[in-house]
């Protein structure tokens, strides 16, 4: 774990306080926990020897996700140097849902847009677009859907719109096979044994009007 806490480019301690994006925030018990966790999973990830990890991980990222310490999340992605560490914390931070943080992210949306761009550049813009699509930060993703060198990315990027009501409810009856309703009248059945001597009695019309009018003077205002 100290290894990984080296990594995140901040000191990994409770109590500390940070800043993001003019929101002010500090690390304490759930912040602790997620950054464990993700220590955790990027250990996972060096020792793994085929790409099934993220599955047997799959009770570590719910965990992540149930904590809900997205600003931690997001101050990793902005300040560590580690690549991968990085990547993996826009994974997580996109699993969480919401949008706080969309910005930290959007930074890397442009991640080595150049010839000279590295697998790890791919991954994280790969990785920025399929967050920020769970996020529904649709700006910078038509960004990427329109500019970014890679044809994959782009289409990650592109954002699918909801298409209009009445298309997706006639698409649902079609769907559905109707049940037919009985056109005669039914008889009311009570039981014989039921007791109604144990009901309340009805309210009198002048209780009910008092309530009405106490309810209208608590709505207008009035104290008389």
């Amino acid at each position: 774990m100290a290894r990984i806490q080296l990594r995140f480019g901040f000191p990994a301690k409770r109590g500390i306080e940070f800043r993001l994006h003019g929101q002010g925030y500090f690390i304490g018990k759930a912040s602790m926990r997620t950054l464990k966790l993700l220590a955790d999973i990027y250990g996972a990830w060096a020792s793994a020897d085929d790409g099934t990890w993220p599955f047997r991980l799959r009770p570590l990222i719910r965990q992540v996700q149930a904590l809900d310490a997205t600003p931690v999340l997001c101050l990793v992605v902005e300040r560590t140097t580690d690549p991968t560490l990085r990547i993996m914390a826009i994974w997580l931070r996109g699993r969480c849902g919401g949008s706080l943080g969309t910005s930290s992210l959007a930074k890397f949306a442009t991640a080595g847009e150049s010839p000279s761009r590295s697998p790890e550049d791919d991954r994280t813009r790969r990785e920025v677009a399929r967050a920020l699509k769970r996020m529904g930060a649709w700006a910078p993703l038509r960004e990427m859907a329109e500019h970014d060198p890679d044809p994959r990315i782009r289409r990650i990027a592109t954002a699918q719109p909801a298409r209009p009501y009445r298309q997706r409810l006639a698409e649902y009856t079609r769907r559905v096979s109707r049940v037919s309703a009985a056109t005669g009248k039914q008889p009311l059945v009570v039981a014989p044994d039921l007791d109604l001597s144990q009901g309340r009695p009805p309210k009198s019309q002048s209780i009910i009007r008092a309530i009405l009018e106490h309810i209208h003077r608590l709505v207008t205002g009035q104290n008389q």
